[in-house]
């Protein structure tokens, strides 16, 4: 049990991001053959095109976090020694961690405010649409104090050697 939780923890999201966009691409590629083989298509599709896109972007975020692959500009990170980088490592997830809070309030706050607006084609609730931002980012706020407990432990580690 304890085995499938590690992997689910170490896979959840590479898992969502696979399945949002293959949701994409199989909604566009239905979409695509209803016009082309059927000459008329669905307006729903176009929809949940769209959610599934934006969900697979906002998923994605605790995966970048989680494999170190932000865009950071190492100029002058790279002239650094190991442990000032890894302290700098540290500040910038913080700081990620109070941009992260602030989006995540701010995200429900919008989705309060769409609730009561309806997606014409597919009668949902604008609030599913903009569901994706807050958790997202509540899943970056995982992932960046995951990377904090890591860079100390590292930091840890290489003091006793």
């Amino acid at each position: 049990m304890k085995k499938a939780l590690v992997w689910l923890w170490d896979h959840f999201d590479d898992a969502l991001t696979f399945i949002m966009f293959m949701g994409l691409f199989l909604t566009v590629l239905f979409q695509l053959v209803m016009r082309v083989a059927f000459n008329g298509g669905f307006v729903w599709t176009e929809e949940l095109s769209r959610l599934f896109l934006m969900y697979a972007c906002f998923a994605s975020l605790p995966r970048v976090l989680k494999k170190r692959e932000e865009l950071k500009l190492t100029m002058f990170i790279d002239r650094l020694d190991y442990r000032k980088k890894q302290i700098f490592d540290i500040v910038v997830q913080v700081i990620s961690i109070v941009a992260f809070v602030f989006l995540v309030y701010w995200g429900v706050k919008t989705m309060e405010f769409q609730a009561g607006n309806i997606m014409p084609a597919m009668r949902f609730s604008m609030a599913w649409m903009y569901v994706a931002f807050p958790l997202s980012m509540a899943g970056g706020i995982i992932r960046a104090v995951q990377m904090i407990v890591e860079d100390l432990k590292n930091m840890k580690e290489e003091a006793k050697v």
